[in-house]
């Protein structure tokens, strides 16, 4: 339809595209509603954005996929609001508890593909009742730990599958997890008076960082404590001793008490080696991993349940750690970050990295920006 004239006018297939702007698909959509909700209707149909906010009454939105990041806090609650309406079968009649009995939650599910993480997506969402609820883990079972990073006495140390089984029995004998793997009240009140059992010997190292990780399950907090700035400076501590006090030393003091600017020159041979030895030693990169949640509403609401954060519950979290980073469109320069980073030649940079190691260098395509 043309929006001046108000005339038909004949579908075409626009350039580059495999659809039309065919007449009957907008009566389809728009007049004739018991024809396109009939099952020997075979027509489906992607609507935009702005369709789940005004405009046409649909009821029978099973999934949102949020392809660009939105600040519009309003209208995430109608996009999700329209979802969240009971649905309507082929007759239009609502699919409410009186006509599916139980099964009423079986078939009004909501499917959101949030671009965003999904506790920020949540937070959101529920920002109108002034409550948050977070989406980190909630049970403390052994995949929790599996591929976290502690550290174990300065060495940065990672919980295999074995430590992250040990973890969960640990947990499970000392009454510290219920039956669902929840953290229970025991554990809180012996953290929080130094009296907690202690782990088994060969954990014992890790025991800072591992009940970090049992805490930000209750507590995310705890999580600003486990990370790190690399790139801070290290001043280690060095006191004054009884030479400082002596006559001999404060004369020299005066004299060298002063400002001065000093040039140093490096050996590069000795640097590059001494750098390729310290790399293939010491260098670990983590692999990068993405967390699919899943969640949903709960069937009953109670003012209680929103103030405990209990509206949502999670059914299921699934880690996943990728083994390499596909290769792209973008490059990654990698020697111009170590030069900008480090202040050295483009010359040294690549002689040392190709004096590392195989295994060494395939860690840069686990995590390139890490590595």
């Amino acid at each position: 339809i043309d929006k001046k004239t108000g005339h038909s006018i004949n579908s075409q297939l626009k350039r580059g595209s495999e659809s039309s702007d065919d007449i009957s698909a907008y009566d389809l959509i728009l007049k004739n509603k018991e024809q396109l909700l009939s099952f020997n209707e075979p027509t489906r149909f992607i609507f935009s954005h702005s369709a789940l906010r005004e405009g046409w009454d649909n009821p029978n939105v099973f999934q949102i996929c949020t392809l660009k990041h939105s600040d519009n806090q309003t209208g995430k609650r109608q996009e999700v609001g329209r979802g969240l309406r009971l649905c309507v079968n082929q007759d239009g009649s609502r699919m409410d508890i009186e006509s599916c009995g139980e099964q009423v939650h079986d078939i009004n599910i909501l499917t959101v593909i949030a671009s965003e993480s999904y506790r920020n997506f949540v937070n959101d969402l529920q920002a109108d009742i002034k409550t948050v609820i977070y989406d980190r883990p909630t049970i403390a079972s052994s995949e929790y730990f599996i591929g976290k990073y502690v550290d174990g006495n300065g060495i940065p140390t990672i919980i295999d599958k074995t430590a992250a089984d040990k973890i969960e029995f640990y947990l499970i004998n000392h009454g510290y997890v219920d039956i669902n793997r929840k953290i229970t009240d025991k554990y809180r009140s012996e953290i929080a008076t130094d009296s907690v059992a202690q782990l088994p010997d060969e954990l014992k190292p890790l025991s800072v960082g591992i009940h970090n990780l049992i805490q930000a399950i209750y507590d995310d907090s705890l999580l600003n404590s486990m990370f790190i700035n690399g790139h801070e400076t290290k001043i280690k501590d060095n006191p004054l001793n009884n030479n400082f006090n002596k006559a001999e030393f404060q004369a020299l003091w005066q004299q060298i008490n002063q400002q001065y600017a000093y040039t140093v020159d490096f050996d590069s041979y000795e640097l590059i080696n001494k750098a390729i030895a310290h790399i293939n030693d010491k260098l670990f990169v983590s692999q990068l991993q993405y967390v699919t949640t899943v969640g949903e509403l709960k069937e009953r609401i109670t003012t209680q349940g929103i103030e405990q954060n209990e509206a949502f519950k999670t059914k299921r979290t699934h880690t996943t750690t990728l083994d390499h980073i596909h290769s792209g469109q973008i490059k990654y320069d990698l020697i111009g970050q170590i030069a900008q980073e480090t202040t050295l030649t483009r010359k040294t940079i690549v002689a040392i990295l190709k004096g590392l190691s195989t295994e060494k260098l395939d860690m840069f395509k686990y995590n390139p920006e890490e590595f």
